[in-house]
């Protein structure tokens, strides 16, 4: 059928719309800062190897990762390959999939609507197609919906959209199929729509695994495409009904034998973990373990759940709760969001979870008795709860309400509010246009998109967006501790106590001494320190990082016995601390012992390849033992892990001066001093190398620059005596500096000379 010119050109000033609204609401999230397990997965965590190295990504790939998010980590590793941790790029990626998906909504709503049966007479009602107002209005709901923003604001959320562009992608090719089957078109014509579908299914499947659900939409619409009963759908497909509902089952054997693989291969982490959880009674057996950590890894269970904090039955009633007042309230009243809502776990049924239930199944229903003449509603509703069973079903997750859950499912909440929106537009009485429909309709758009700026402002940063939480959560511990997180990284030091006391109030947790231990440590206050230290120890002795922390404040005074017996308990009780190993290895490193040292940083790079201090440290080993060559590996390594560092660069530009490379050399020191032009060794050092190069003026100038940051460095003043003396046959600031060289040092071995030069000048002078 062609499209008429007028409806073509209406069709691309939506589009425009839908690509240029966005962008407008989101400028003010563009520079927003890295938050929260950003730093884990992109800034220096334990997961941001992935990123920063491809090698190790597709080592990764390579070794069974494809299916734990690895098309993710690949968008990631992008930004970071071509903006490096500037947030800017990361936010743009995220915005722009998400006004993808807001277009996908549109294109899907337009072709979904000529295929439902009963959707005819509401498409042509009142004497107006309705095709137009009801696709361009769902796509607007999707791309305003506030409760949207945790997931375009939130960096390490892109998972969520991703696995949607493709879940709706996968649906726009199969809706492209019901239209070939109805026209009985030849197959040649199905193969790329297919194509599309199944490449749209191993993307998904390698974004998230909340992907599973998509058979599930589209046997629900092939169902309504149809216009059979259920039970004659059912008893015309029962081969595909029981595939599709069988797909969730094939992929959790999948899952099942991949965690025997891993036990197969004698995984020490794995095996670990089970005798742990066998000793608490969780599981009997392994294989009861595997199919445990099978379903787990189906649904993304975060690895900081355990089972004992509630049971399966415990979280399928709390979800109802979140569900109906938390998910589908914040999707009609968006405000007051929150990052962390306070939702008690529910340990039994009450009168409360039924009618809630109930409230739900009851509206599905309605929908259900509706649909012969209006299917749109039913697949909206099921749309909705459909996408929501992985992660709101019984299946226990960390978070109990995450506003990104509800990302996935928002095509079928954006799909019934736009159908309510056109109704409203267009209605007309007794053939006269209501007059406020219309209006009324865009001032729902414009609510939400004032509720979206209102609500990124709060993403704007790391104390913003915990202060918010910590304000409509205040009885709930995280987001306390994580606001005095906040503080403290701001070194607002008062406030972060403030805000750690408040949770040692509502629960007296390990972890919130030792950060107020870090805090008194930072303050000066070492002896608080150490007794915070100790009262976690009191409450955790296994908590690696209070025996960390010790290490730390031991190191620092120079206790490093204690020091090192602190940081062997760290990585007795976490094997893989990094920091720990690392901070072992440089003491021995400071007493000598090199090949000790070597040890500790090759175990600590095994657990972060790309941990700054460690790749720094590995690479001074090196220098020391002569190593060139290894030494300048590690420095630069150490340049890629952080590019911004001029400790690296000013190290790997002393090892180019000592294999007589000046010129890598004074790009290095140039370099350091551009990222900190307050590095004083960077800018003494280059002052070094400009004089070889015979670029004296140059020389004294940062010479002299140097010595403002460190006005008694002797070296630099006995430098400059001989750059003005030899170079620039500059008597008086020559005799300046040598002066100034007995002044600081005049018991040197080179003392004599000087004073030798000193009375020349003095003569000529």
């Amino acid at each position: 059928m062609k499209i008429p010119t007028q409806s073509i050109n209406q069709r691309y000033k939506a589009l425009l719309l839908i690509i240029l609204l966005p962008v407008l609401l989101n400028v003010n999230i563009l520079t927003g800062a890295f938050q929260f397990d950003d730093n884990i997965f992109i800034v220096d965590g334990e997961l941001s190897y992935k990123i920063k190295d491809m090698g190790l990504l597709a080592d990764f790939l390579r070794h069974g990762g494809y299916f734990q998010r690895s098309v993710y980590w690949a968008t990631l590793a992008v930004n970071y390959h071509i903006g490096g941790l500037n947030p800017f790029g990361y936010h743009l990626l995220n915005i722009l999939v998400h006004i993808l998906n807001g277009a996908l909504v549109f294109f899907l709503c337009e072709r979904l609507t000529p295929l439902l049966p009963g959707a005819a007479h509401w498409r042509t009602s009142c004497g107006k197609n309705r095709d137009f107002p009801f696709s361009f209005f769902s796509a607007l709901v999707f791309l305003f919906l506030p409760i949207q923003t945790e997931t375009t604001a939130y960096i390490s959320c892109r998972s969520s959209s991703l696995v949607t562009f493709f879940y709706l992608s996968g649906t726009v090719f199969f809706l492209r199929l019901l239209v070939l089957r109805r026209d009985h078109a030849p197959f040649a014509k199905w193969v790329p729509p297919v194509l599309g579908i199944a490449a749209c299914a191993l993307m998904g499947l390698g974004t998230k695994k909340t992907f599973f659900t998509f058979p599930c939409i589209l046997l629900l619409i092939f169902f309504l495409h149809t216009g059979l009963s259920l039970r004659g759908f059912i008893k015309k497909h029962k081969t595909l009904f029981a595939v599709v509902l069988l797909m969730p089952i094939l992929l959790l054997c999948v899952k099942t034998a991949a965690v025997y693989k891993e036990f197969k291969g004698q995984n020490d982490r794995m095996e670990e973990e089970f005798s742990m959880e066998r000793r608490k009674g969780l599981v009997g057996s392994r294989l009861e373990f595997m199919f445990k950590k099978g379903v787990y890894s189906v649904f993304g269970i975060a690895e900081g759940y355990h089972p004992e904090m509630y049971s399966p039955l415990s979280y399928l009633l709390t979800e109802v709760h979140v569900v109906s007042k938390y998910y589908i309230g914040k999707v009609l009243f968006p405000f007051e969001l929150n990052l962390s809502p306070d939702f008690p776990i529910e340990k039994g049924m009450r009168l409360g979870t039924i009618i809630a239930a109930l409230g739900m199944a009851l509206a599905v229903y309605a929908a259900w008795l509706g649909s012969s003449r209006q299917p749109l509603a039913l697949l909206s509703a099921l749309w909705f709860f459909t996408a929501l069973l992985p992660t709101s079903s019984f299946v226990p997750l960390f978070d109990v309400a995450s506003e990104h859950h509800t990302y996935i499912a928002a095509p079928g909440a954006a799909m019934l509010l736009g159908l309510f929106l056109s109704r409203v537009s267009s209605n007309r009485s007794q053939g006269k246009s209501v007059g406020i429909g219309l209006p009324a309709a865009l001032a729902v758009l414009v609510c939400f998109a004032a509720a979206w700026l209102d609500r990124n402002a709060d993403w704007r940063t790391e104390t913003s967006l915990w202060s918010d939480a910590a304000r409509k959560s205040p009885n709930m511990g995280r987001t306390h501790h994580n606001l005095g997180l906040a503080y403290e990284k701001s070194n607002l030091f008062s406030e972060a106590l403030l805000e750690y006391n408040k949770v040692l109030a509502i629960h007296p947790a390990a972890d919130t001494y030792v950060n107020i231990g870090q805090v008194n440590l930072k303050l000066g206050f070492t002896g608080k320190a150490i007794q915070s230290l100790h009262a976690a120890l009191d409450i955790d002795p296994k908590l690696a990082l209070a025996h960390y922390n010790l290490g730390v404040i031991y190191n620092d005074i120079g206790e490093w016995p204690r020091a090192i017996d602190s940081y062997q308990a760290a990585i007795s009780f976490s094997p893989n601390y990094t920091e720990a190993l690392n901070n072992l290895g440089e003491i021995h490193l400071k007493q000598n012992q090199l090949e000790k040292a070597a040890e500790y940083f090759e175990r600590a790079l095994r657990s972060k390849p790309f941990h700054f201090e460690t790749l720094n440290n590995f690479a001074t080993l090196h220098q020391k033992k002569g190593d060139i060559e290894n030494a300048g590996l590690f420095y630069r390594r150490a340049i890629e892990s952080n590019p911004s560092s001029p400790e690296a660069r000013f190290n790997l530009g002393t090892l180019f001066i000592a294999q007589g490379k000046i010129d890598e050399a004074e790009a290095q020191l140039r370099e350091a001093a551009r990222l900190n032009p307050k590095f004083e060794p960077a800018l003494a050092t280059l002052g070094d190398v400009l004089i070889q190069k015979k670029l004296f003026e140059e020389a004294a100038g940062t010479y002299q620059a140097a010595l403002e940051l460190k006005p008694g460095n002797h070296i630099i003043h006995r430098n400059l005596g001989i750059l003005y003396y030899e170079h620039l046959h500059d008597n008086k600031k020559a005799l300046l500096h040598f002066r100034k060289t007995l002044e600081l040092v005049p018991e040197q071995d080179f003392a004599g000379s000087i004073k030798e030069i000193i009375e020349d000048l003095s003569k000529d002078i």
